[in-house]
């Protein structure tokens, strides 16, 4: 009576005897054809066996540049009459990645942005690159490519492709807390005073000579637990609304309605200065993103662009009042009175980023120059324009 068929048992048993590997290798050959053909009188059938010989390195494998483990390997295995499998060439792969980061280096340098945009659209669908590490090549691609002869930049492939990226990368309190444009000056700065005072009291005790014992351990340890950049959101959302503030303000906003979109240059929000403040302050609303200096001062930012727009707006307006009098005897007034309501909002603006940027210096920030002058002129009337009258460009 047989014994019954184990499934766990194919498992249990090694491919090829253990002996291979252990020096103990069996010189198992196949029966000569001499033997084969006594035994036999049909010539098809000698042919056969002679044919079922072990295979040689070269028929296994006959690429010559073969290492030497691996040719100890094969010989293992056509030594027990078993196939090795296909070898991978990873340097092959290598190889393609180093022509295309060629070709996208030749075509930046000679300003072909047409190739370098389809050489950087090839390297990304590779399994081994990572976006994140290139993705300001892309970035400066896509605006290179939306230039026209006038000088004007089409930007929505390039808002669109921010926008992607901060979906599919968002931020991640457990890999992106510590980054430095969300920890204060100060905070960092007590950590520093941490760090130094730490380090005195292990060299005090003598722990610090422990830790060079152990520093060949720790580099091994670093090695296992390398990981790529984490490049996020934090970097993509202020590259994406400077994107939105800077060519919005290439539409001329006299020739746009109030509330209007001042361009079509966002791929799914409109660019007029209100919608990008009201973005800006729909974000900011949650942590970590209200503690970020880089979107607050872009938030002020859009105020003081608000305060021109609102004085552009009222020429606008009153051009529009003296071409449709049919009284006016061709004469231009060189100012315009601004009404109470527009006053009113413009020292509402100004206030607000009065605020936001009193609020990034009291964090320990540093403001730009132009940004502190107007802080320090904040008050002088003469310095700043006067609301009671508007010059009119010609």
């Amino acid at each position: 009576m047989s014994q019954p068929y184990d499934p766990h048992s194919y498992f249990a048993t090694p491919l090829w005897p253990r002996a291979a590997f252990l020096g103990n290798r069996p010189k198992k050959h196949a029966q000569s054809s001499s033997s084969c053909s006594s035994s036999n009188s049909d010539g098809a059938e000698h042919s056969s066996s002679e044919s079922e010989s072990p295979l040689s390195l070269e028929e296994l494998n006959p690429h010559p540049r073969l290492d030497r483990l691996h040719k100890r390997e094969t010989a293992i295995l056509s030594s027990h009459q078993l196939t090795a499998l296909p070898r991978e060439y990873p340097g092959l792969r290598k190889k393609h990645f180093a022509v295309l980061t060629t070709v996208l280096y030749k075509c930046l340098l000679e300003h072909d942005w047409a190739r370098a945009k389809r050489a950087f659209g090839l390297l990304i669908r590779g399994q081994d690159i990572d976006i994140r590490c290139i993705w300001g090549v892309g970035l400066d691609i896509l605006l290179r490519v939306g230039e026209k002869e006038n000088g004007e930049v089409d930007a929505r492939s390039a808002i669109e492709y921010l926008e992607r990226l901060v979906l599919f990368f968002p931020y991640r309190a457990r890999l992106h807390s510590h980054h430095p444009w969300l920890v204060n000056p100060s905070d960092r700065e007590e950590e520093e005073e941490e760090v130094k005072e730490t380090g005195k009291k292990k060299r005090k005790t003598g722990k610090a000579g422990e830790g060079k014992r152990k520093k060949g351990k720790e580099k091994k340890k670093k090695k296992k637990e390398w990981m790529p950049p984490y490049t996020s959101a934090v970097e993509f959302n202020p590259h994406l609304f400077s994107l939105l503030i800077e060519f919005s303000k290439e539409v001329d906003p006299e020739r746009i309605p109030e509330g209007g979109d001042y361009g079509s240059y966002a791929a799914s929000e409109d660019t007029s200065p209100e919608k990008i403040k009201a973005r800006l302050e729909e974000l900011t609303l949650t942590p970590p993103w209200d503690s970020m200096a880089v979107l607050q001062l872009l938030k002020g930012m859009v105020c003081l662009w608000l305060v021109d727009v609102e004085k552009q707006r009222a020429v606008a307006r009153a051009r529009r009042q003296q071409d449709e009098d049919e009284e006016s005897d061709g004469e231009t007034n060189e100012k315009v009175e601004l009404d109470e309501e527009t006053k009113q909002r413009i020292e509402e603006v100004r206030a607000e980023a009065k605020e936001i940027f009193m609020g990034i210096r009291g964090k320990g920030e540093k403001l730009p120059d132009g940004i502190e002058w107007w802080l320090t002129h904040y008050d002088d009337v003469e310095d700043e324009d006067d609301y009671n009258d508007v010059e009119m460009e010609g």
